[in-house]
């Protein structure tokens, strides 16, 4: 860390971090919100009515019924069928209630979830004096990490296994808040060390996720061959298949550099091209979808605004970097 910085320089560089970080995480849950306002639930919401509804029907007892009455010689009795298909309609109806139960939960949660944001944001400067706000930063990244974990728990997507590291930058927004939070109960002769742990988690979030994401370019993930069409379509050019994973792959090897010099040799320009090149990706969503793809854009926020915040703290030396390399004479 570089030596001779004031109070007041870093608690000026923290303010605005932490400005930063809140405002990313805010426009991160709007995004994700817009799944239970507008369309059919969270990825969280959808597992756990997924799971209501396999436990209330009986398909694999009347499937194993309809077998023997097909090509059983026992006598099967189809009353018991009539009563399980019976009981499996009435099931359908009470996941459908219990689909609206949650989802009515989940939006009361929201609303009073993105107030609070927003009046943190408004009195940002003063988050600090508040500690128990660390209290609402925590239940919103545990909020954005349940929705990664639940995207694995469903699956049906390619690279969704992987998803607890690619949004890594989203749930540490929240992360960070909290540590920035209590900067200043730290005592003078930590903060040094503090001020490494921050930076270096925010730096294992980053590689994280750019990691993720050149893993799934270079092994050319279809949504993304789909998103430079599309991108390039707008433009009006129309680049051949063969160009366009080429192009990826590319792409892929970048994001892959970019994760290791962030982790081990994080400096200005490259946290600066992470937090461009993470606004221009969320960007191809809507360009390649239309604008009512908007939320995929926010989701995805915390992509620009965590390398952005690791370059300012770079920038003012509030940073570690484990490799060095000794400047010649």
């Amino acid at each position: 860390m570089r030596a001779g910085l004031s109070t007041k320089e870093e608690q000026q560089v923290v303010e605005k971090v932490r400005w930063l970080l809140l405002a990313g995480l805010l426009v991160s849950v709007i995004g994700l919100s817009t799944y239970t306002f507008l369309y059919d639930g969270s990825p969280f919401h959808k597992y756990i009515t997924n799971q209501h509804s396999s436990e209330k029907v009986h398909d694999e007892e009347i499937g194993d019924l309809s077998a023997d009455f097909l090509f059983g010689e026992e006598e099967v009795n189809l009353s018991r069928v009539d009563q399980l298909s019976q009981e499996n309609d009435e099931a359908i109806e009470a996941s459908y209630a219990w689909l609206e139960k949650v989802q009515h939960y989940e939006r009361w949660f929201l609303v009073t979830l993105l107030s609070a944001m927003v009046l943190s944001l408004i009195f940002y400067k003063k988050i600090h004096q508040y500690p128990a706000l660390v209290a609402l930063f925590l239940v919103t990244g545990i909020y954005i990490f349940l929705q990664a974990y639940a995207i694995i728990l469903n699956g049906g997507k390619g690279f969704s296994d992987l998803a607890i590291g690619a949004h890594a930058t989203r749930y540490t927004l929240a992360l960070l808040l909290i540590g920035y939070t209590f900067l200043h109960r730290v005592k003078a002769v930590h903060k040094v060390s503090y001020h490494k742990g921050l930076f270096l988690l925010g730096a294992i979030a980053c590689s994280s996720t750019f990691a993720v994401h050149g893993w799934e370019a270079y092994n050319l993930n279809a949504g993304f061959v789909d998103l430079i069409i599309g991108s390039a379509n707008l433009l009006h050019l129309h680049p051949p298949q063969a160009s366009v994973t080429k192009v990826l792959i590319l792409i892929g090897i970048m994001d892959m550099i970019l994760a290791a010099l962030v982790l081990l040799y994080p400096t200005r320009k490259p946290l600066y091209w992470m937090a461009l090149w993470g606004l221009v990706t969320a960007l191809s969503r809507p360009l390649s979808m239309g604008i009512t793809a908007w939320h995929e854009t926010a989701i995805r926020a915390g992509n620009c605004v965590l390398p952005l915040c690791l370059a300012m703290l770079v920038s003012a030396g509030l940073y570690w970097k484990p490799i060095r390399i000794p400047a010649k004479d």
